[in-house]
């Protein structure tokens, strides 16, 4: 199989031919040539074929740290642990001592408080109500 190379402008070539189309911000190749989807199709079908890729567009990373205090956030902001028809009201069993809310979601805010960007952990954390917590979030740009 050739190498397969783009013009930085979204075509994707094999020795001058236009073979298909690479969308930078969303991470897609995609492959319009018949002849080349096939050779593709029957490579990745054979088990010992393999494929590489390699860009060329640098992926600029920002590293965000997050600290809590153990006092912090020891309440949730779920609906489903409120008093119905309240607002803000928790139901009982949200506010006994056994009740540990998880965090799910982490908002990064400018100077003028507007949200600029929100983070989803994978598998929510428990939130430790005695020891002080530590997120780093990588933002790629």
């Amino acid at each position: 199989m050739a190498t397969i190379t783009d013009d930085r402008e979204g075509r994707l070539y094999i020795d001058g031919e236009v073979v298909g189309d690479i969308i930078y911000t969303h991470g897609i190749a995609i492959i319009t040539s018949g002849s080349i989807a096939n050779e593709l199709d029957t490579a990745y079908n054979n088990v010992t074929s393999s494929y590489s890729w390699k860009s060329n567009q640098p992926i600029l990373v920002g590293n965000y740290h997050c600290k809590i205090k153990n006092y912090e956030f020891n309440y949730s902001q779920n609906p489903s642990a409120q008093v119905s028809g309240s607002d803000a009201v928790l139901a009982d069993f949200a506010t006994g001592s056994y009740f540990n809310p998880y965090i799910t979601t982490i908002g990064l805010y400018n100077d003028s408080s507007e949200l600029v960007a929100v983070a989803k952990l994978g598998t929510p954390i428990p939130k430790s109500p005695d020891t002080d917590m530590s997120f780093v979030i990588k933002l790629d740009y």
